[in-house]
């Protein structure tokens, strides 16, 4: 009897059990325990310390602490091995499929609602973070509840118990990563403005929102300035302003990965869905409003799509002109959102160029998917590591071991520069570290030609004195720390 009903909810949601199968086996295909520098900062300071602790260390990061509380209640309870933390990823991945298609399906239709899984599960960006043990899906999830429940306000089911929620996420989201913070801004704005506009008393509930988000950020205010001052202006890309704006509008289409950028067909098939996309957005700006499918969803999916590009466009200008703060990435926090609005669009499309924009956003998928697993399955680390591991010599140094990349190379010198000395002399005593600190970079660079580094410019140059050093190749590098991983070493070459 159990079969029987379980064979029928299968069949009845046919499509949704097919792509939720897609999602899950590409996920757990691309797990792989290389790790990049950002995850060298994530797994120490879960495996390491007390939650009391972890949070003082989080100076030394960019980011609120509860993706880090969360990941340190789920690694004690199922292991610390380098998959189980990725695998939570995937966990809270699965959550947002369930959200997204449950809200969607309410507000809308089923077809709506496929189509909002589909955007969510078959674009390539997803599959950039996914399985990096950083807060690139915990973060997607909390502002994700924020819009959700911002929503139902909006559509008018203005229950206490939504209101509640909209706080309480609101709250989530701010302490899960600093550009979710802004994300939460604009959402309250947003709602705020309507709100307002629809009903002047509501201020009062405006008021209440408004300071009890605001208050539950102030325990965390020393800290966050703490993360500014030691961050200083090394934050964002610091690449050239082009190359800034070309990866932001590039981020959500690229089908290859991030190891080898060389492969055109890769570049070709983001240009093509990049401008399917566009064509897609065109086509619903141009349709009659009076034929739109569920019109009362009209203005906030155009809002779910607007809030992300709009905070893009505005930090990447600051960025550009007066400091670096935004990585191409940190658009990912805003996904979700951005398949619910674009999902929308499509679903307002005619047939013919519906079934074309899935039938090319599949195609791209299954690039990425394929592009991706090359770079990240054992086969193409160790194919890829053996084309270089006789160019890392013994004598060869690891520059800018800062806080935890010193312990994990044995044979290699380690150099770190004295602007690290206190961050070095907080974990010596546990680790007895051997880091040799110089005065300046000049100091160790006169009359050497190249270093490697564990931190990855994203310009793929280090300027140096009166020097350039330009990034030149990769390195995979085994390491264990409770957990057994591989980090990602880069050489620069004058």
């Amino acid at each position: 009897m159990r079969f029987n009903i379980t064979s029928t909810i299968i069949k009845k949601y046919l499509i949704e059990t097919i792509l939720i199968f897609v999602f899950t086996f590409s996920a757990i295909m691309l797990l792989t325990k290389s790790l990049w520098y950002d995850e060298l900062l994530t797994t120490p300071l879960v495996l390491g310390y007390n939650i009391k602790d972890m949070i003082f260390e989080l100076q030394y990061d960019a980011h609120p602490p509860l993706y880090f509380i969360c990941l340190k209640i789920y690694t004690d309870i199922f292991g610390h091995s380098i998959i189980t933390m990725k695998i939570f990823n995937i966990f809270i991945e699965l959550i947002i499929i369930f959200v997204s298609y449950s809200h969607a399906k309410k507000i809308g239709n089923r077809k709506y609602a496929i189509l909002v899984l589909a955007i969510f599960i078959l674009f390539p960006a997803i599959y950039n973070e996914i399985y990096q043990i950083r807060m690139y899906s915990f973060a997607p999830l909390m502002l994700l509840m924020v819009g959700v429940y911002a929503n139902k306000i909006f559509l008018g089911n203005n229950s206490k118990l939504n209101q509640i929620l909209f706080i309480v996420f609101s709250i989530l989201a701010i302490y899960t990563h600093f550009f979710a913070i802004i994300g939460v801004i604009f959402i309250h704005f947003i709602l705020y403005t309507f709100l307002f506009k629809k009903n002047k008393e509501s201020i009062k509930q405006i008021s209440v929102f408004l300071i009890i988000t605001t208050i539950s950020f102030i325990p965390w205010i020393p800290i966050f300035f703490q993360q500014i001052a030691i961050k200083n202006d090394n934050i964002g890309d610091q690449s050239s302003a082009i190359s800034r704006i070309v990866k932001n509008i590039i981020y959500l289409f690229y089908t290859g990965n991030y190891v080898d950028r060389s492969n055109i067909t890769n570049y070709l098939m983001t240009i093509l869905l990049l401008l399917a996309t566009v064509f897609v957005i065109i086509q619903y700006l141009l349709k009659d409003k009076a034929k739109v499918k569920i019109p009362e969803f009209h203005p906030v999916a155009l809002v779910a799509v607007l809030i992300p590009v709009i905070i893009m466009s505005f930090i990447t200008t600051f960025s550009i002109l007066v400091t670096p703060l935004w990585y191409s990435r940190y658009i990912i926090i805003f996904f979700p959102m951005i398949a619910f609005g674009f999902a929308f669009f499509i679903y307002n499309l005619n047939k013919k160029y519906l079934y074309i924009y899935i039938s090319i956003l599949s195609i791209c998928f299954t690039q990425k998917i394929y592009s991706t697993y090359l770079a990240t399955s054992n086969k193409g680390l160790t194919n890829y590591s053996n084309l270089i591991d006789s160019k890392i010599l013994p004598n060869d140094i690891i520059l800018d071991a800062g806080l935890y990349e010193a312990t994990y190379f044995k044979e290699i010198k380690q150099y770190a520069n004295q602007s690290n000395k206190s961050k070095n002399l907080v974990f010596n005593h546990i680790y007895n570290w051997n880091v040799n600190l110089i005065n300046n970079y000049s100091e160790l660079l006169n009359n050497r030609n190249s270093f490697w580094s564990p931190k990855f410019k994203d310009d793929s140059v280090y300027v140096i004195g009166n020097s350039k050093f330009y990034l030149k190749e990769m390195h995979r590098f085994e390491y264990s720390y409770e957990a057994k991983g591989i980090i990602s070493i880069y050489k620069y070459i004058r």
